[in-house]
């Protein structure tokens, strides 16, 4: 409601002046039946008609029953939206479905929060080590670039962060890249260890990365989960899961040893390697 009534003044003056067969969410040129031409004819219902296409869509794209989402939209369009006689009907209708669909994705991303909370998870499956790297600064920078990422936005199935993913039995997570202008490979691999502070603080995974030389660097990356929302095209919400970047730890190149998550603090114990002998453990408290 607050959306609606906030947009109001800057509609009428779109739809006043433009052209209002590009109004809605479908061509009100070819509109035939009362219904569609009333929305055709009110700006705001214009608006409000696109915000619902918009949050439809994100409703049906993580719906596991679609065909169940598909069924629930017509018969809404049908039994609510069509019945209405005049523009104020409309309105109501249509600003309660707007709520109906706010309400299904919240919910929705509840879970999803929950099951990233729980098992750093994005819908059972692991999250896209590429996100991870793009968290992690290259080693000529002294600050991080990206400290934010859509975790829905680095699923593999995108086209930026398209990628195989790999799952060992250790719980190694990889993804191999080719570059296809030089023919290099390289690989950047995570294993998620735990949580701080008893398992409310942030979450700490190793990761391994190799550019295709003989230098493989290690680091310990600290993440947060958070729920927050951006605003589409049409002015309705998109809520996203965020995974955010709260610290790094260098371990180097080629490290091997064992890392402990106790409370608050990160035990590091590394082991013999290049030649050092066995190193004191490492304690780092994460206030």
């Amino acid at each position: 409601m607050k959306t609606v009534v906030a947009i109001v003044g800057a509609v009428l003056v779109i739809f006043t002046a433009g052209d209002m067969s590009k109004a809605a969410s479908f061509d009100c040129s070819k509109a035939a039946t009362k219904p569609e031409k009333l929305v055709c004819s009110d700006p705001i219902l214009s608006t409000i008609d696109e915000q619902i296409a918009e949050l439809y869509r994100q409703v049906l794209a993580g719906a596991s029953d679609k065909e169940g989402v598909r069924k629930e939209q017509r018969n809404w369009i049908k039994t609510q939206r069509d019945s209405c006689q005049d523009a104020s009907c409309m309105v109501e209708a249509c600003q309660k479905r707007v709520a109906d669909l706010e309400n299904t994705i919240h919910q929705r991303m509840q879970e999803t929060f929950k099951e990233a909370e729980l098992h750093f998870t994005f819908r059972g499956n692991p999250i896209n080590p590429l996100a991870l790297q793009q968290l992690s600064p290259w080693l000529s920078d002294s600050l991080p670039g990206a400290v934010a990422v859509d975790v829905a936005g680095t699923a593999a199935d995108t086209n930026q962060y398209f990628a195989e993913v790999e799952k060992s039995e250790k719980g190694l997570i990889s993804v191999k890249k080719s570059d296809k202008k030089t023919g290099e490979d390289s690989s950047f691999t995570y294993k998620y260890l735990g949580r701080l502070a008893n398992g409310k603080g942030a979450h700490v995974v190793e990761t391994w990365d190799w550019g295709g030389g003989s230098g493989i660097f290690t680091h310990l990356l600290l993440l947060n989960f958070r729920l927050d929302s951006e605003y589409t095209g049409t002015g309705a919400p998109r809520e996203r899961l965020v995974l955010a970047r709260a610290g790094e730890i260098i371990l180097g190149d080629r490290f091997v040893g064992l890392i402990t998550i106790k409370d608050d603090q990160i035990v590091i114990v590394e082991s013999e390697t290049h030649g050092r002998e066995h190193a004191s453990p490492r304690v780092i408290p994460i206030r």
